[in-house]
């Protein structure tokens, strides 16, 4: 009887203690599980952005014959999947224009009083983007990626293609500049960026961005940071 007695208080004290055991770990548990961004939707996982971000071309090589370095205003917009995730990819697009023209064979930036050309530019970013959490509603990401400029000239308004040019006729400058914007492969870039962004109440998040584009192949070939481009400005996720 003193054996099945003291069972029987084993059992008393054993089974409260397994039973809060089991609860304890049962929500331990299920605190520590939490929803990965891969098992949404792609949209439920994306962010679409706009930003307002002044781009300076550097130029290097005028030789007081082209305009100086240019500041161009682009139209700006991407998306970022997944949202909110320390790692992420942001492919962009910036839309813009600008003046060039031909001298003694080589194609320059012009000032719009000297221009021959009217480029209309198509800058492609695709970055990956390392995403760092401060306090609870700002963060800052920090991006490196591959960037593509993709370009092509017209005839500016108010010249004629066909008046006299530096190789020929103005068109035949049109030609030239066409196809310098490929030349040694200049229109790759490697593209890094930094991002300090704040979370408004309503979710959308806002702040400063400034951005690199440096021509690889140009800084690999000649040792030259001709044709850079630096951008920096305002960014809205939403």
């Amino acid at each position: 009887m003193k054996k099945i007695g003291f069972v029987f208080i084993l059992l008393l004290i054993f089974f409260p203690l397994a039973s809060q055991t089991t609860g304890i770990d049962s929500v331990t548990e299920s605190d520590l599980v939490t929803e990965s961004p891969f098992e949404k939707s792609f949209f439920e996982a994306t962010d679409f952005f706009v930003g307002f971000t002044p781009l300076a071309y550097i130029s290097t090589e005028n030789d007081n014959k082209g305009g100086p370095s240019s500041i161009v205003y682009p139209l700006y917009f991407g998306i970022a999947w997944p949202r909110d995730y320390w790692i992420s990819i942001q492919p962009s697009l910036k839309i813009f224009t600008d003046y060039y023209l031909v001298s003694e064979g080589k194609v320059y930036p012009a000032e719009i009083e000297n221009r021959t050309g009217l480029g209309f530019s198509f800058l492609l970013n695709v970055p990956v983007v390392f995403q760092a959490n401060f306090w609870d509603k700002s963060n800052l990401k920090l991006s490196a990626g591959i960037a593509l400029l993709f370009r092509f000239a017209v005839t500016a308004p108010g010249i004629d293609s066909n008046e006299a040019g530096d190789s020929g006729k103005v068109s035949d400058d049109i030609s030239l500049i066409n196809s310098s914007f490929y030349e040694g492969a200049k229109f790759i870039y490697f593209s890094t960026s930094a991002d300090w962004m704040f979370t408004l109440n309503n979710g959308m998040q806002i702040g400063p961005e400034i951005s690199f584009y440096i021509p690889v192949i140009t800084l690999a070939s000649e040792f030259s940071l001709n044709g850079t481009m630096i951008s920096c400005g305002v960014k809205l996720f939403f």
